[in-house]
């Protein structure tokens, strides 16, 4: 999949003449999850890094890496076991910048989850689960100023939603925040992103 993303990466900023409007970010995220039945609650604290390009022939592309890690321990009535998380998704975004204030988009989405005990034996063993997910979603707004609202997971029994969005200041500098239920974990999650880019 990272193959992919630069073979994507690399086409858009060949052809980077061709777009108005161009948007690096650089994101702090932060997941919370919770779920009673199997006593977990852990955070997970990472790094997202988002390209996207609104062009003057209408056509949105997007690209994006997020990386997460946490360290945490689960217990029972007997027995805590320390352990590592790691969670990664790479996201690719195709949609249609329309004359009007709506550029609806679709998404394919790679996530992979890593657990990490550091033990063996009594039943415990460590575990990696991967998945591509479809998602859609929409942005609203102009060059400056955009909201997003979007669905990841829609070929899912549980899909995630994310509401966010970016404003442009000074010009070039962006500011952008997201918040939303986590597309990586079981249970009741959710999920915070802000971070800062550049418009050009």
């Amino acid at each position: 999949m990272k193959i992919f993303v630069s073979i994507f990466l690399t086409l858009a900023v060949m052809a980077a003449p061709l777009y108005a409007d161009q948007i690096v970010l650089a994101q702090l995220t932060h997941t919370t999850t919770t779920d009673d039945e199997a006593n977990i609650d852990f955070d997970l604290n990472g790094m997202d890094f988002r390209y996207m390009t609104f062009g003057d022939d209408g056509l949105y592309l997007g690209a994006a890496l997020s990386v997460a890690s946490e360290e945490d321990e689960v217990c029972d009535e007997t027995l805590c076991i320390d352990f590592d998380i790691k969670a990664s998704a790479t996201t690719l975004e195709v949609g249609y910048n329309f004359d009007n204030p709506f550029t609806p988009f679709v998404s394919l989405v790679r996530s992979n989850v890593e657990i990490d005990f550091g033990v063996t034996g009594m039943g415990i063993g460590d575990t990696s689960d991967s998945e591509t997910n479809i998602g859609a979603g929409m942005w609203f707004g102009g060059d400056d100023r955009r909201l997003q609202l979007a669905f990841t997971g829609v070929d899912t029994e549980d899909p995630a939603v994310s509401l966010g969005g970016y404003t442009v200041v000074d010009n070039s500098l962006v500011l952008t925040g997201f918040i939303g239920t986590s597309t990586e974990s079981a249970g009741d999650s959710w999920g915070l992103t802000i971070g800062l880019g550049w418009s050009f």
